[in-house]
């Protein structure tokens, strides 16, 4: 049985990035019996503005532009304010920029806040984080801090004329400029000619090759000589960031083996 909550005592507030595991939490929470309550930043909250002039870093590469999202801050402290805080933020570098950002915006109001370094949403894996809490360590943010930094010089730097330039971007864009990115795959299959198993070959095509599969497979349909059994060709869902990474990681796997 669930124990009864204290209804002159703010409920516990859980803190995390992301929008979609809000309701997943929530569930994983009230199994463990904890009325909390689940707020999430969008991601990183505070920010440099969008455009890059001025700067907002001084000689001292110190940031001074950084704006927080006023309506994510005033959310967290209307929460935070006299309540415990469990900044489940995830445990990589900008997990840990977030939740300093968070409890620099809420140290002041809330009763107790902790980090919980959150890898897995379900039920055991959040049991199993809350018994490994621990204080808000500020200086787990300062190497994504650092990179928030550079990341800004080099686009105040080398942006111009409206293009802009950044070490992410600028290398995916570079990725792609060399290796077309991969959008489906032709699949040749072909009788053994000692009636053992059927034997299939697997092509990738870019948005190049397409038109030049799509023609090959009309003339290869019904070819006799080449034995040729199926051409089907497939494409899949429109490139992403997600699979653009994918796509990345795989090339730099081959041109290392």
């Amino acid at each position: 049985m669930s124990p009864v909550r204290d209804m002159s005592k703010p409920s516990p507030l859980f803190v995390i990035e992301a929008p979609g595991k809000v309701r997943v939490l929530r569930r994983s929470l009230r199994k463990l019996g904890m009325h909390a309550e689940v707020v999430c930043t969008k991601g990183h909250f505070v920010a440099f503005p969008e455009r890059l002039r001025p700067l907002g870093i001084t000689s001292d590469y110190q940031p001074i532009g950084l704006r927080a999202n006023p309506a994510v801050v005033r959310r967290l402290q209307a929460l935070a304010r006299d309540a415990d805080v469990f900044i489940a933020t995830d445990d990589d570098q900008e997990g840990h920029r977030i939740a300093v950002d968070v409890y620099q915006h809420i140290k002041a109001i809330a009763r107790r806040t902790v980090r919980l370094p959150l890898r897995d949403i379900s039920m055991d894996g959040v049991r199993q984080v809350l018994e490994r809490a621990a204080p808000v360590a500020v200086h787990t943010g300062r190497p994504a801090g650092v990179r928030r930094i550079v990341d800004r010089l080099i686009g105040y730097s080398y942006s111009r004329q409206g293009i802009a330039c950044g070490r992410v971007s600028s290398a995916l864009l570079s990725v792609t400029a060399r290796h077309a990115p991969i959008i489906g795959h032709v699949v040749l299959s072909l009788p053994a000619a000692d009636g053992g198993e059927v034997f299939a070959c697997r092509m990738p095509v870019t948005r190049e090759t397409l038109s030049l599969w799509r023609y090959r497979q009309r003339l290869l349909w019904d070819s006799q000589p080449a034995r040729v059994m199926k051409v089907a060709g497939k494409r899949t869902s429109p490139l992403n960031y997600a699979g653009l990474m994918q796509h990345v990681l795989a090339r730099h796997h081959e041109v290392r083996a």
